[in-house]
């Protein structure tokens, strides 16, 4: 789980740090964090990130897109990318 919580901190760091509006790094951004959290679940057979988990930090990913200023109609920016 440390590696799972660190992946999330580093994830909200980088937004807390963007300077300015730009969509394609904030995406690019969520997509390196939700492979990095596939990889993290996948090394625990996929049992890492439960249903109520995921829905957590898909929801926290989510907001944290919409404070540092993505625009976008998706209701879940994770699901492109997530394993898990």
């Amino acid at each position: 789980m440390d590696k799972c919580d660190r992946a999330l901190t580093e994830f909200l760091d980088k937004l807390s740090k963007k300077d300015g509006e730009d969509n394609d790094w904030i995406i690019e951004t969520v997509k390196s964090t939700v492979l990095k959290l596939n990889k993290i679940n996948n090394a625990c057979d996929g049992g890492l990130i439960e249903t109520d988990q995921r829905e957590d930090i898909c929801q926290l990913i989510q907001l944290a897109t919409q404070q540092a200023g993505l625009k976008t109609n998706q209701p879940d920016i994770t699901e492109e990318w997530r394993n898990w």
